[in-house]
């Protein structure tokens, strides 16, 4: 193996009855001096939340082995929940990575959504030649991860981001600015949001070649302006074509010219970054991690700022939205005046569908669910006249409001309709347009 610090970290994905053969495994995989193995019942502690902390392992992880058997395929929630989400995850992962290896511990179905990846039959005869090939595969991902740790370390150099402060970081050239724009149109908005929130697609979603219309009888046309265009038509017809897109990959700004029945148009700035930079203190991040910094202090300074909850991960969303809370607490002593658009994404999904025009009953089941209050929690940070909830869905439904997404985890091509993306940023602009 190459040497290098990192350990190659592997999450067992399995069904409680498979414990026996999935804990030979892990046995297996320890051994392995360059392996960390993540085993439920050895990584977590009494008293913890279970379902927080596998969404947390599988999002670090740099693999995730899925072992399939009559008992995990046939499981209620099985596929459905954790294995959907470590879809959603590989999904951000570079083109050609190795992140999900399906194993059969026996002669089971392997699920559609799976049958785009090479599995393996970890059972019979077959075992012993299986895990000298499942070894190989972890080696090879193990070469990718340390390649791209160097990357990335090569590019952090490159761009001198230990020095960068907020407002030169926004025109260095990871990101694309509209300089030549009077402030007055240019709106600086900041996009939060867990990874696997649906940044990328609310982002995508927002360009239509067609004339949007609203409720309230107003019109917008969301047109993405300079050195973005060609990306975000890009990504919009992917989605058209039935591709879910790959997570955000580096911080980046994208440019929307909003025409609105106003006398002005707007420009749109738009920063996508990684959900993982949310979920650290600023405290710790002021002389740790500058680039994380210039990213939380251009969230202070922007004059919107759309936040995106996944009702489907709620208890992650709501452990960033703490941090969320608390880095205000530590930046400011006041409430903050910016408009904040609180956004429910991925409605589509048939147990809050019926939620799509009612956020507030949203917010309530949550905190049947979860004992917490968003509308309270929220309430002492932001200004009540600048605070808004809305249920979105970038995907939307097909004519029957049945969701577009299907059994094989891809999407019905031509389909995408949005449910509400644009109602915040028409709330956005008319508020603004009214204290000016």
């Amino acid at each position: 193996m190459p040497e290098s610090k990192h350990l190659l970290k592997v999450f067992l994905c399995h069904a409680t009855q498979d414990k026996p053969v999935v804990r030979k495994l892990y046995q297996n995989l320890v051994a392995e001096e360059w392996i960390d193995t993540w085993l439920d019942e050895k990584k977590l502690l009494p008293g913890q939340d279970w379902r927080l902390n596998i969404e947390e392992a599988v999002e670090t992880s740099d693999i995730v082995i899925v072992c399939l058997s009559s008992n995990s395929v046939n499981k209620e929630g099985f596929v459905k929940k954790e294995l959907r989400y470590a879809r959603e995850i590989s999904l951000e992962k570079p083109d050609g990575s190795i992140f999900l290896i399906p194993l059969r511990l026996d002669e089971c179905e392997v699920p559609r959504g799976l049958r785009f990846f090479q599995w393996a039959d970890y059972f019979g005869k077959k075992e012993k030649e299986t895990y000298k090939d499942l070894l190989k595969s972890l080696k090879l991902r193990y070469e990718q991860v340390v390649k791209r740790e160097e990357n990335a370390r090569r590019e952090k150099e490159r761009l001198e981001l230990q020095s960068v402060k907020a407002e030169e970081f926004i025109q260095s050239k990871e990101v694309d600015i509209v300089p030549s724009l009077n402030r007055v149109n240019r709106i600086d908005i900041a996009l939060w949001g867990a990874s696997g929130s649906g940044k990328s697609t609310f982002l995508a979603t927002l360009y239509n070649p067609r004339r949007w219309s609203f409720h309230n009888s107003d019109n917008v046309i969301a047109r993405p302006y300079g050195s973005t265009l060609d990306t975000i038509i890009e990504e919009h017809n992917q989605l058209m074509q039935g591709y879910y897109l790959k997570g955000t990959a580096l911080t980046t700004i994208n440019s929307y010219e909003m025409s609105f029945d106003h006398e002005k148009n707007y420009v749109f700035n738009i920063l996508d970054t990684r959900g993982e930079f949310y979920k650290e203190s600023i405290q710790s991040l002021k002389t740790r991690d500058e680039r994380a910094y210039a990213i939380w202090d251009f969230l202070f300074s922007s004059k919107v700022i759309i936040c995106l909850i996944d009702p489907t991960r709620i208890e992650y969303s709501l452990e960033l939205l703490s941090r969320l809370t608390e880095n205000i607490s530590i930046k400011q002593k006041q409430r903050m005046t910016q408009f904040v658009a609180v956004c429910f994404s991925k409605i589509d999904v048939a147990e809050y569908f019926p939620y799509r025009d009612n956020p507030s009953g949203l917010i309530e089941n949550i905190a049947k669910q979860t004992g917490v209050n968003i509308k309270a929690t929220l309430a002492p940070y932001f200004m009540p006249d600048r605070l808004r909830y809305f249920c979105v869905s970038a995907l939307g439904v097909d004519e029957k409001g049945k969701s577009i997404v299907k059994e094989d985890g891809t999407l019905m091509p031509n389909q995408i309709n949005p449910i509400n993306t644009l109602e915040s940023i028409n709330w956005i602009v008319n508020s603004i347009f009214h204290i000016q």
